[in-house]
Protein backbone atom coordinates (compact mmCIF):
# COMPACT_ATOMS: atom_id res chain seq x y z
CA UNK A 1 0.00 0.00 0.00
CA UNK A 2 2.93 2.37 0.35
CA UNK A 3 3.80 4.62 3.10
CA UNK A 4 1.88 6.88 5.07
CA UNK A 5 3.51 10.41 5.61
CA UNK A 6 2.16 12.93 8.41
CA UNK A 7 3.55 16.81 8.97
CA UNK A 8 4.32 17.50 12.24
CA UNK A 9 2.79 20.69 13.74
CA UNK A 10 0.49 21.77 10.86
CA UNK A 11 0.48 26.01 10.69
CA UNK A 12 -2.96 27.56 11.29
CA UNK A 13 -3.75 28.08 7.89
CA UNK A 14 -3.47 24.49 7.15
CA UNK A 15 -5.48 23.65 10.18
CA UNK A 16 -8.48 25.84 9.01
CA UNK A 17 -7.65 24.44 5.01
CA UNK A 18 -8.05 20.94 6.03
CA UNK A 19 -11.23 21.66 8.54
CA UNK A 20 -13.30 23.45 5.48
CA UNK A 21 -12.10 21.17 2.82
CA UNK A 22 -12.32 17.90 5.27
CA UNK A 23 -9.12 16.84 4.72
CA UNK A 24 -6.72 14.82 6.85
CA UNK A 25 -3.39 15.94 6.41
CA UNK A 26 -1.51 13.22 5.61
CA UNK A 27 -3.56 12.31 2.90
CA UNK A 28 -2.89 15.79 1.28
CA UNK A 29 0.84 15.32 1.62
CA UNK A 30 0.46 11.58 0.13
CA UNK A 31 -1.63 12.93 -2.70
CA UNK A 32 1.13 16.00 -3.43
CA UNK A 33 3.78 13.65 -3.00
CA UNK A 34 2.47 11.37 -5.43
CA UNK A 35 2.14 13.98 -8.11
CA UNK A 36 4.88 15.29 -7.68
CA UNK A 37 6.90 11.64 -8.03
CA UNK A 38 5.42 11.06 -11.22
CA UNK A 39 6.03 14.74 -12.68
CA UNK A 40 2.18 14.72 -12.98
CA UNK A 41 0.67 18.70 -13.04
CA UNK A 42 3.99 19.34 -11.08
CA UNK A 43 4.12 23.07 -11.11
CA UNK A 44 0.49 23.74 -9.88
CA UNK A 45 0.54 20.66 -7.21
CA UNK A 46 3.42 21.75 -5.18
CA UNK A 47 2.28 25.21 -5.21
CA UNK A 48 -1.30 24.06 -3.72
CA UNK A 49 0.44 21.50 -1.61
CA UNK A 50 2.79 24.14 -0.30
CA UNK A 51 -0.73 26.13 0.86
CA UNK A 52 -2.38 23.14 2.07
CA UNK A 53 0.32 22.44 4.20
CA UNK A 54 0.54 26.20 5.37
CA UNK A 55 4.81 26.38 4.21
CA UNK A 56 5.81 29.56 3.73
CA UNK A 57 8.03 28.64 1.27
CA UNK A 58 7.62 26.32 -1.41
CA UNK A 59 11.27 24.87 -1.25
CA UNK A 60 10.15 23.82 1.85
CA UNK A 61 7.35 21.68 0.45
CA UNK A 62 9.88 19.95 -2.00
CA UNK A 63 11.61 18.99 0.68
CA UNK A 64 8.67 16.81 2.17
CA UNK A 65 7.81 15.86 -1.44
CA UNK A 66 11.08 14.72 -2.50
CA UNK A 67 10.83 10.87 -2.86
CA UNK A 68 13.17 7.68 -3.17
CA UNK A 69 12.61 4.48 -6.22
CA UNK A 70 10.49 2.45 -3.35
CA UNK A 71 8.23 5.50 -2.83
CA UNK A 72 7.71 6.31 -6.64
CA UNK A 73 6.82 2.85 -6.98
CA UNK A 74 4.21 2.61 -4.64
CA UNK A 75 2.57 6.00 -5.46
CA UNK A 76 2.89 4.22 -9.40
CA UNK A 77 0.97 1.68 -8.12
CA UNK A 78 -1.65 3.09 -6.19
CA UNK A 79 -2.03 5.61 -8.90
CA UNK A 80 -2.46 2.82 -10.97
CA UNK A 81 -5.34 1.54 -8.96
CA UNK A 82 -7.34 4.82 -8.83
CA UNK A 83 -9.00 6.45 -11.20
CA UNK A 84 -7.46 10.39 -11.72
CA UNK A 85 -8.95 13.05 -13.16
CA UNK A 86 -8.15 16.95 -13.79
CA UNK A 87 -10.61 19.69 -14.40
CA UNK A 88 -10.65 23.01 -14.06
CA UNK A 89 -12.77 25.64 -11.67
CA UNK A 90 -12.33 29.20 -12.59
CA UNK A 91 -8.66 28.82 -13.79
CA UNK A 92 -7.54 26.69 -11.22
CA UNK A 93 -6.28 22.92 -12.01
CA UNK A 94 -7.68 19.99 -9.42
CA UNK A 95 -6.96 16.29 -9.00
CA UNK A 96 -9.52 14.51 -7.91
CA UNK A 97 -9.75 10.79 -6.87
CA UNK A 98 -12.99 9.14 -7.40
CA UNK A 99 -12.32 5.74 -5.15
CA UNK A 100 -10.70 6.50 -1.94
CA UNK A 101 -11.37 6.04 1.69
CA UNK A 102 -9.33 6.36 4.99
CA UNK A 103 -9.05 3.26 6.79
CA UNK A 104 -8.69 2.61 10.65
CA UNK A 105 -4.89 3.17 11.40
CA UNK A 106 -5.24 6.51 9.10
CA UNK A 107 -3.71 4.73 5.53
CA UNK A 108 -6.07 4.70 2.27
CA UNK A 109 -7.35 2.24 0.25
CA UNK A 110 -9.95 2.57 -3.03
CA UNK A 111 -13.39 4.17 -2.02
CA UNK A 112 -14.84 7.30 -2.19
CA UNK A 113 -13.12 10.95 -1.82
CA UNK A 114 -13.51 13.67 -4.23
CA UNK A 115 -11.40 16.96 -3.79
CA UNK A 116 -14.15 19.85 -3.53
CA UNK A 117 -14.02 22.58 -6.63
CA UNK A 118 -13.86 26.08 -6.25
CA UNK A 119 -16.69 27.91 -7.73
CA UNK A 120 -16.58 31.51 -8.68
CA UNK A 121 -18.84 32.58 -6.13
CA UNK A 122 -18.78 31.65 -2.24
CA UNK A 123 -14.90 32.19 -2.13
CA UNK A 124 -15.46 31.99 2.09
CA UNK A 125 -16.39 28.44 1.88
CA UNK A 126 -13.32 27.13 0.12
CA UNK A 127 -9.38 27.71 -0.80
CA UNK A 128 -10.60 30.54 -2.56
CA UNK A 129 -11.42 32.42 0.85
CA UNK A 130 -7.37 32.58 1.64
CA UNK A 131 -6.59 36.40 0.82
CA UNK A 132 -3.29 36.00 -1.37
CA UNK A 133 -0.86 38.22 -2.63
CA UNK A 134 1.23 37.77 -6.39
CA UNK A 135 4.32 39.79 -6.11
CA UNK A 136 5.76 40.90 -9.57
CA UNK A 137 8.95 42.86 -10.12
CA UNK A 138 10.18 44.16 -13.55
CA UNK A 139 14.25 44.10 -13.55
CA UNK A 140 16.91 43.39 -16.03
CA UNK A 141 19.33 44.81 -18.17
CA UNK A 142 18.29 47.16 -20.48
CA UNK A 143 19.75 48.72 -23.32
CA UNK A 144 17.90 50.32 -26.29
CA UNK A 145 20.87 51.80 -28.17
CA UNK A 146 21.32 49.04 -31.01
CA UNK A 147 24.71 49.45 -31.62
CA UNK A 148 25.32 49.63 -27.72
CA UNK A 149 23.09 46.15 -27.01
CA UNK A 150 25.42 44.34 -29.71
CA UNK A 151 28.59 45.85 -28.10
CA UNK A 152 27.39 44.26 -24.53
CA UNK A 153 26.93 41.17 -25.98
CA UNK A 154 30.55 41.03 -27.10
CA UNK A 155 32.63 42.92 -24.33
CA UNK A 156 33.43 40.59 -21.49
CA UNK A 157 33.58 43.56 -18.53
CA UNK A 158 30.51 44.65 -19.72
CA UNK A 159 28.50 41.44 -19.81
CA UNK A 160 29.66 40.21 -16.38
CA UNK A 161 28.41 44.08 -14.49
CA UNK A 162 24.73 43.62 -16.78
CA UNK A 163 24.48 40.11 -15.56
CA UNK A 164 25.44 41.50 -12.05
CA UNK A 165 22.71 43.79 -12.14
CA UNK A 166 20.17 41.83 -13.85
CA UNK A 167 20.24 38.93 -10.88
CA UNK A 168 19.96 41.67 -7.69
CA UNK A 169 16.54 40.49 -6.22
CA UNK A 170 14.02 43.44 -5.71
CA UNK A 171 13.99 44.14 -2.08
CA UNK A 172 10.96 46.57 -1.62
CA UNK A 173 8.40 43.32 -2.63
CA UNK A 174 10.31 41.29 -0.55
CA UNK A 175 10.06 43.35 2.20
CA UNK A 176 6.14 44.05 2.09
CA UNK A 177 6.26 40.03 1.58
CA UNK A 178 7.91 39.52 5.03
CA UNK A 179 4.47 41.78 6.27
CA UNK A 180 2.07 39.25 5.45
CA UNK A 181 -0.35 38.24 8.39
CA UNK A 182 -0.16 34.69 8.93
CA UNK A 183 -3.42 33.96 7.12
CA UNK A 184 -2.10 35.29 3.94
CA UNK A 185 -0.26 33.47 1.33
CA UNK A 186 2.00 34.95 -1.79
CA UNK A 187 3.85 34.03 -4.74
CA UNK A 188 7.21 36.29 -6.23
CA UNK A 189 7.91 36.48 -9.39
CA UNK A 190 11.01 38.55 -11.00
CA UNK A 191 10.64 39.01 -14.64
CA UNK A 192 11.86 41.27 -17.64
CA UNK A 193 9.00 41.14 -19.88
CA UNK A 194 5.79 39.98 -19.70
CA UNK A 195 3.68 37.40 -21.73
CA UNK A 196 0.46 35.62 -21.70
CA UNK A 197 1.79 32.88 -19.67
CA UNK A 198 2.66 34.80 -17.01
CA UNK A 199 -0.69 36.75 -17.04
CA UNK A 200 -2.41 33.13 -16.86
CA UNK A 201 0.28 31.90 -13.99
CA UNK A 202 -1.45 35.25 -12.01
CA UNK A 203 -4.61 34.76 -12.55
CA UNK A 204 -4.45 31.16 -11.70
CA UNK A 205 -3.98 32.52 -8.48
CA UNK A 206 -6.66 34.13 -7.76
CA UNK A 207 -5.15 36.80 -6.09
CA UNK A 208 -6.52 39.21 -3.60
CA UNK A 209 -3.71 41.61 -4.85
CA UNK A 210 -0.79 41.98 -7.33
CA UNK A 211 1.63 43.97 -6.02
CA UNK A 212 4.19 45.21 -8.85
CA UNK A 213 7.40 47.26 -8.55
CA UNK A 214 9.03 48.11 -11.36
CA UNK A 215 12.34 50.67 -12.09
CA UNK A 216 11.94 53.93 -14.77
CA UNK A 217 13.27 51.75 -17.94
CA UNK A 218 10.30 49.27 -17.26
CA UNK A 219 7.79 51.18 -15.93
CA UNK A 220 5.62 51.24 -19.36
CA UNK A 221 6.20 47.06 -18.95
CA UNK A 222 4.73 47.10 -15.64
CA UNK A 223 2.00 49.65 -16.47
CA UNK A 224 0.70 47.52 -19.55
CA UNK A 225 0.91 44.19 -17.39
CA UNK A 226 -1.06 45.70 -14.62
CA UNK A 227 -3.60 47.38 -17.24
CA UNK A 228 -4.08 43.78 -18.70
CA UNK A 229 -4.79 42.13 -15.24
CA UNK A 230 -7.06 45.21 -14.66
CA UNK A 231 -8.87 43.87 -18.18
CA UNK A 232 -9.71 40.42 -16.29
CA UNK A 233 -11.34 42.13 -13.03
CA UNK A 234 -7.59 41.58 -11.17
CA UNK A 235 -6.83 44.45 -8.27
CA UNK A 236 -3.27 45.80 -8.62
CA UNK A 237 -0.94 48.53 -6.75
CA UNK A 238 2.46 49.67 -7.74
CA UNK A 239 4.80 51.49 -5.71
CA UNK A 240 8.96 52.04 -6.28
CA UNK A 241 10.57 54.86 -6.78
CA UNK A 242 9.45 55.71 -10.31
CA UNK A 243 5.54 55.52 -8.61
CA UNK A 244 6.52 57.36 -5.88
CA UNK A 245 7.69 60.58 -8.22
CA UNK A 246 4.89 60.30 -11.26
CA UNK A 247 2.23 59.43 -9.19
CA UNK A 248 -0.64 60.79 -11.39
CA UNK A 249 1.02 58.98 -14.19
CA UNK A 250 1.07 55.56 -12.51
CA UNK A 251 -2.12 55.98 -11.26
CA UNK A 252 -3.72 55.87 -14.61
CA UNK A 253 -2.31 52.10 -15.00
CA UNK A 254 -3.46 50.62 -11.77
CA UNK A 255 -6.28 50.52 -8.78
CA UNK A 256 -3.65 52.01 -6.17
CA UNK A 257 -0.51 53.42 -5.73
CA UNK A 258 1.91 53.46 -2.68
CA UNK A 259 3.97 56.91 -2.57
CA UNK A 260 6.71 56.69 -0.67
CA UNK A 261 7.99 53.63 1.79
CA UNK A 262 5.83 50.89 1.34
CA UNK A 263 5.78 49.85 4.98
CA UNK A 264 4.07 51.85 6.19
CA UNK A 265 0.81 52.30 4.68
CA UNK A 266 1.12 47.84 3.96
CA UNK A 267 -1.26 46.72 6.68
CA UNK A 268 -3.90 48.70 5.73
CA UNK A 269 -3.12 48.12 1.83
CA UNK A 270 -3.70 44.81 2.54
CA UNK A 271 -6.74 45.16 5.23
CA UNK A 272 -8.55 47.45 2.31
CA UNK A 273 -7.82 45.05 -0.70
CA UNK A 274 -9.31 41.60 1.42
CA UNK A 275 -12.47 44.40 2.06
CA UNK A 276 -12.74 44.88 -1.90
CA UNK A 277 -12.40 48.73 -0.94
CA UNK A 278 -9.13 49.76 -2.12
CA UNK A 279 -7.87 53.75 -2.23
CA UNK A 280 -6.60 55.30 -5.20
CA UNK A 281 -3.33 56.58 -3.12
CA UNK A 282 -1.45 55.32 -0.19
CA UNK A 283 1.09 58.12 1.32
CA UNK A 284 3.69 56.96 3.54
CA UNK A 285 4.08 59.65 6.38
CA UNK A 286 5.89 59.52 9.40
CA UNK A 287 9.16 58.59 11.35
CA UNK A 288 10.34 54.64 10.65
CA UNK A 289 10.61 52.86 13.85
CA UNK A 290 12.35 49.06 14.47
CA UNK A 291 8.88 47.72 14.06
CA UNK A 292 8.73 48.89 10.34
CA UNK A 293 12.32 47.01 9.38
CA UNK A 294 10.66 43.74 8.61
CA UNK A 295 12.55 40.62 7.82
CA UNK A 296 12.23 40.51 4.13
CA UNK A 297 11.32 37.13 2.89
CA UNK A 298 14.34 35.88 1.17
CA UNK A 299 12.86 32.37 1.47
CA UNK A 300 10.87 33.47 -2.26
CA UNK A 301 14.06 33.89 -4.11
CA UNK A 302 14.49 29.64 -4.04
CA UNK A 303 16.98 27.42 -3.02
CA UNK A 304 20.60 29.04 -3.82
CA UNK A 305 20.14 32.45 -5.46
CA UNK A 306 23.66 34.28 -6.64
CA UNK A 307 23.34 37.14 -4.65
CA UNK A 308 20.76 38.37 -1.84
CA UNK A 309 20.28 42.50 -0.96
CA UNK A 310 20.24 43.48 2.22
CA UNK A 311 19.67 47.24 3.49
CA UNK A 312 21.73 48.50 6.56
CA UNK A 313 19.84 52.07 6.05
CA UNK A 314 17.77 53.55 3.60
CA UNK A 315 18.24 57.19 1.95
CA UNK A 316 21.37 59.30 2.11
CA UNK A 317 22.32 61.98 4.13
CA UNK A 318 24.01 63.44 0.67
CA UNK A 319 22.03 64.83 -1.87
CA UNK A 320 23.54 64.31 -5.23
CA UNK A 321 21.51 66.30 -7.84
CA UNK A 322 21.87 62.90 -10.37
CA UNK A 323 21.08 60.71 -7.38
CA UNK A 324 17.81 58.60 -8.13
CA UNK A 325 18.15 55.83 -5.29
CA UNK A 326 16.24 55.55 -2.33
CA UNK A 327 17.05 59.04 -0.67
CA UNK A 328 13.99 60.21 -3.14
CA UNK A 329 11.78 57.77 -0.80
CA UNK A 330 12.31 59.79 2.57
CA UNK A 331 15.54 61.14 4.60
CA UNK A 332 18.38 59.07 5.43
CA UNK A 333 17.58 56.59 8.46
CA UNK A 334 20.08 54.24 9.75
CA UNK A 335 18.15 50.44 10.43
CA UNK A 336 19.43 49.24 14.13
CA UNK A 337 21.92 46.29 14.61
CA UNK A 338 19.98 43.53 15.80
CA UNK A 339 17.50 44.50 12.68
CA UNK A 340 20.14 43.40 10.21
CA UNK A 341 21.22 40.53 12.38
CA UNK A 342 17.87 38.95 12.03
CA UNK A 343 17.84 39.75 8.54
CA UNK A 344 21.14 38.05 8.09
CA UNK A 345 19.82 34.80 9.73
CA UNK A 346 17.16 34.46 7.65
CA UNK A 347 19.24 34.70 4.49
CA UNK A 348 22.08 32.22 5.93
CA UNK A 349 18.50 29.80 6.31
CA UNK A 350 18.33 30.08 2.32
CA UNK A 351 22.12 30.18 1.53
CA UNK A 352 24.87 28.97 4.66
CA UNK A 353 27.10 30.89 2.54
CA UNK A 354 25.74 33.66 1.26
CA UNK A 355 26.91 36.60 -1.50
CA UNK A 356 25.05 40.01 -0.60
CA UNK A 357 25.35 43.41 -2.00
CA UNK A 358 24.17 45.93 0.87
CA UNK A 359 21.54 47.91 -1.31
CA UNK A 360 22.74 51.24 0.73
CA UNK A 361 23.24 54.43 -1.12
CA UNK A 362 26.19 55.15 0.87
CA UNK A 363 27.07 52.73 3.87
CA UNK A 364 28.81 54.18 6.87
CA UNK A 365 28.05 57.54 6.00
CA UNK A 366 25.75 57.56 8.96
CA UNK A 367 26.32 58.86 12.75
CA UNK A 368 25.66 55.10 13.96
CA UNK A 369 28.62 53.20 15.64
CA UNK A 370 29.56 51.37 12.18
CA UNK A 371 30.94 48.88 14.34
CA UNK A 372 28.18 47.88 15.50
CA UNK A 373 27.06 46.74 12.13
CA UNK A 374 30.80 45.06 10.83
CA UNK A 375 30.32 43.01 14.41
CA UNK A 376 26.92 41.72 13.00
CA UNK A 377 28.10 40.95 9.25
CA UNK A 378 31.25 39.38 10.96
CA UNK A 379 29.49 37.08 12.77
CA UNK A 380 27.41 36.18 10.01
CA UNK A 381 30.33 35.18 8.07
CA UNK A 382 28.73 36.01 4.18
CA UNK A 383 30.84 37.75 1.99
CA UNK A 384 29.47 41.05 0.60
CA UNK A 385 29.61 44.25 -1.73
CA UNK A 386 28.30 47.63 -0.67
CA UNK A 387 28.56 51.94 -1.98
CA UNK A 388 30.36 54.10 -0.06
CA UNK A 389 32.07 57.34 -0.78
CA UNK A 390 35.88 57.87 -0.84
CA UNK A 391 36.37 59.06 2.27
CA UNK A 392 36.33 55.98 4.32
CA UNK A 393 39.85 55.66 3.17
CA UNK A 394 40.74 58.20 5.29
CA UNK A 395 39.85 56.26 8.09
CA UNK A 396 41.87 53.61 9.29
CA UNK A 397 40.06 52.95 12.01
CA UNK A 398 37.40 51.54 9.76
CA UNK A 399 39.81 50.22 6.98
CA UNK A 400 41.13 47.76 9.13
CA UNK A 401 38.01 46.27 10.04
CA UNK A 402 36.44 45.95 6.53
CA UNK A 403 37.99 42.45 5.19
CA UNK A 404 37.41 40.47 8.53
CA UNK A 405 33.74 41.68 8.15
CA UNK A 406 33.24 39.85 5.18
CA UNK A 407 33.99 43.04 2.71
CA UNK A 408 35.24 41.92 -0.15
CA UNK A 409 34.14 44.92 -2.95
CA UNK A 410 32.94 48.29 -2.58
CA UNK A 411 31.94 50.45 -4.96
CA UNK A 412 32.85 54.37 -4.98
CA UNK A 413 31.29 57.12 -7.25
CA UNK A 414 34.45 59.36 -8.49
CA UNK A 415 31.63 60.71 -11.44
CA UNK A 416 33.38 62.58 -13.41
CA UNK A 417 36.72 64.36 -14.37
CA UNK A 418 35.31 67.30 -15.85
CA UNK A 419 32.33 68.32 -13.70
CA UNK A 420 31.44 69.21 -10.09
CA UNK A 421 27.94 67.98 -9.29
CA UNK A 422 26.13 70.04 -6.99
CA UNK A 423 24.99 68.08 -3.89
CA UNK A 424 27.62 66.35 -3.28
CA UNK A 425 28.76 68.18 -0.05
CA UNK A 426 32.36 66.91 1.46
CA UNK A 427 32.18 64.28 -0.75
CA UNK A 428 33.46 66.72 -3.65
CA UNK A 429 37.21 66.66 -3.78
CA UNK A 430 40.61 66.70 -5.89
CA UNK A 431 41.25 63.23 -7.96
CA UNK A 432 44.87 62.68 -6.31
CA UNK A 433 43.13 62.63 -2.76
CA UNK A 434 40.12 60.55 -3.76
CA UNK A 435 42.70 58.17 -5.13
CA UNK A 436 45.09 57.72 -2.68
CA UNK A 437 42.24 56.74 -0.48
CA UNK A 438 41.11 54.60 -3.15
CA UNK A 439 44.54 52.87 -2.48
CA UNK A 440 44.44 52.67 0.88
CA UNK A 441 41.13 50.56 0.85
CA UNK A 442 42.52 48.68 -1.66
CA UNK A 443 45.37 48.22 0.92
CA UNK A 444 43.30 47.34 3.14
CA UNK A 445 42.26 43.79 0.67
CA UNK A 446 39.25 45.42 -0.50
CA UNK A 447 38.66 45.79 -4.44
CA UNK A 448 37.37 49.26 -5.22
CA UNK A 449 35.16 49.35 -8.52
CA UNK A 450 34.91 53.33 -9.56
CA UNK A 451 32.08 54.40 -10.66
CA UNK A 452 31.81 57.21 -13.72
CA UNK A 453 29.36 59.07 -15.26
CA UNK A 454 29.89 60.02 -18.94
CA UNK A 455 28.21 63.10 -20.40
CA UNK A 456 28.05 65.72 -18.01
CA UNK A 457 27.79 69.48 -18.88
CA UNK A 458 31.71 70.09 -20.21
CA UNK A 459 32.04 66.85 -21.75
CA UNK A 460 33.75 66.85 -25.22
CA UNK A 461 35.52 64.22 -27.40
CA UNK A 462 38.58 65.02 -25.76
CA UNK A 463 37.03 64.60 -22.17
CA UNK A 464 36.22 61.44 -23.28
CA UNK A 465 39.46 60.27 -24.31
CA UNK A 466 41.46 61.37 -21.01
CA UNK A 467 38.92 59.53 -19.13
CA UNK A 468 39.42 56.62 -20.81
CA UNK A 469 43.92 56.96 -20.62
CA UNK A 470 42.97 57.30 -16.78
CA UNK A 471 40.88 54.06 -16.60
CA UNK A 472 43.59 52.29 -18.66
CA UNK A 473 46.47 53.28 -16.09
CA UNK A 474 44.71 54.08 -13.14
CA UNK A 475 45.00 51.33 -9.92
CA UNK A 476 41.13 50.86 -9.99
CA UNK A 477 40.36 47.06 -9.47
CA UNK A 478 37.39 47.47 -11.67
CA UNK A 479 35.33 50.01 -12.97
CA UNK A 480 31.49 51.02 -13.81
CA UNK A 481 30.80 53.31 -16.68
CA UNK A 482 27.27 55.07 -17.37
CA UNK A 483 25.54 57.42 -19.13
CA UNK A 484 23.86 60.51 -17.00
CA UNK A 485 20.30 59.44 -16.42
CA UNK A 486 18.08 62.54 -15.45
CA UNK A 487 15.60 59.93 -13.22
CA UNK A 488 12.62 61.57 -12.28
CA UNK A 489 12.26 63.13 -9.33
CA UNK A 490 16.04 64.41 -9.47
CA UNK A 491 17.54 67.72 -9.46
CA UNK A 492 19.29 67.14 -12.79
CA UNK A 493 15.63 65.48 -14.01
CA UNK A 494 14.28 69.23 -12.97
CA UNK A 495 17.02 71.18 -14.38
CA UNK A 496 17.54 69.61 -17.77
CA UNK A 497 13.54 70.22 -17.85
CA UNK A 498 14.04 73.61 -17.40
CA UNK A 499 16.43 74.05 -20.07
CA UNK A 500 14.26 72.11 -22.45
CA UNK A 501 16.84 69.90 -22.97
CA UNK A 502 15.03 66.27 -22.35
CA UNK A 503 14.58 64.45 -25.48
CA UNK A 504 11.16 64.23 -26.84
CA UNK A 505 11.00 61.28 -28.64
CA UNK A 506 12.63 59.07 -25.41
CA UNK A 507 10.67 58.21 -22.85
CA UNK A 508 10.66 56.19 -19.88
CA UNK A 509 12.33 52.73 -22.15
CA UNK A 510 15.50 55.09 -22.68
CA UNK A 511 15.86 55.50 -19.07
CA UNK A 512 18.49 52.52 -18.58
CA UNK A 513 21.33 54.30 -17.50
CA UNK A 514 23.26 53.36 -21.13
CA UNK A 515 20.64 55.37 -23.55
CA UNK A 516 20.65 59.38 -23.89
CA UNK A 517 17.57 61.23 -23.06
CA UNK A 518 18.87 64.41 -23.39
CA UNK A 519 20.83 67.06 -25.58
CA UNK A 520 24.13 67.45 -24.26
CA UNK A 521 25.75 70.91 -24.12
CA UNK A 522 29.19 70.17 -25.83
CA UNK A 523 28.17 67.60 -28.22
CA UNK A 524 25.42 66.20 -30.14
CA UNK A 525 23.58 63.31 -29.36
CA UNK A 526 24.85 60.94 -31.97
CA UNK A 527 28.50 62.40 -30.82
CA UNK A 528 27.85 61.36 -26.93
CA UNK A 529 26.68 57.98 -28.20
CA UNK A 530 29.13 57.34 -30.68
CA UNK A 531 31.95 58.44 -27.92
CA UNK A 532 30.18 56.38 -24.68
CA UNK A 533 30.43 53.47 -27.28
CA UNK A 534 34.29 54.18 -27.86
CA UNK A 535 34.56 54.72 -24.21
CA UNK A 536 33.48 51.05 -23.30
CA UNK A 537 34.96 49.30 -26.60
CA UNK A 538 38.44 50.33 -24.69
CA UNK A 539 37.76 50.16 -21.18
CA UNK A 540 36.20 46.79 -21.41
CA UNK A 541 38.14 45.19 -24.23
CA UNK A 542 39.68 41.70 -23.21
CA UNK A 543 42.86 42.94 -22.22
CA UNK A 544 41.38 45.58 -19.99
CA UNK A 545 39.08 43.53 -18.24
CA UNK A 546 41.89 40.54 -17.86
CA UNK A 547 44.29 43.48 -16.31
CA UNK A 548 41.66 44.36 -13.37
CA UNK A 549 40.75 40.85 -12.55
CA UNK A 550 44.61 40.83 -12.07
CA UNK A 551 44.40 43.47 -10.03
CA UNK A 552 41.74 42.27 -8.23
CA UNK A 553 42.96 38.55 -7.25
CA UNK A 554 46.47 40.67 -5.95
CA UNK A 555 44.49 42.71 -3.64
CA UNK A 556 42.06 39.87 -2.05
CA UNK A 557 45.38 38.33 -1.23
CA UNK A 558 45.22 40.90 1.40
CA UNK A 559 41.98 40.11 2.36
CA UNK A 560 42.25 36.85 5.00
CA UNK A 561 38.63 36.29 5.02
CA UNK A 562 38.86 35.68 1.53
CA UNK A 563 41.95 32.82 1.91
CA UNK A 564 39.85 30.94 4.69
Amino acid sequence: MGRTWTVANPSRTYSRLRELAAHPKDFVLYLARQECGTKIFRKKCIEYARRLLGHTSITTTQRYMHLDEKELADAQELIDSWTWRKFYSTGHSFIFCRRARLVPGGSWEPGVFEWPAISSEGRDENIGAMPHVAFVTFSGFRIREPELLELGMTLPGLQARGNALAHLPALGLLTLAGMLPGDWTCSYAIVSRWDENLITQIADEHPTLVAISALTASILEAYEFSARLRAMSLCTVLGGLHVTCCPDESLRYCDAIIVGPGELVWPQVLSDAAAGALRPVYQSAGIETEETWPVPRFDLLGAKPQRFTLQTQRGCPLACSFCGASRLLGSFREKPAENIRQELRAIRAVDPDPLIELADDNTFAGSCDWNKLLDVLQESGARYFTEADWRIGERPDLLQRLAPSGCVQILVGIESLIFRYPGMGQKQAELDRIMDAVLAIQGAGVAVNGCFIVGADGETRASLDRLVRFLLDSPLADVQITLQTPFPGTALHRQLAKQGRLLPGRGWPWYTLFDVTYQPDGMSVEELETGFRDVLKVVFARDAAVRRDGLRKQIWRGNARLRQ
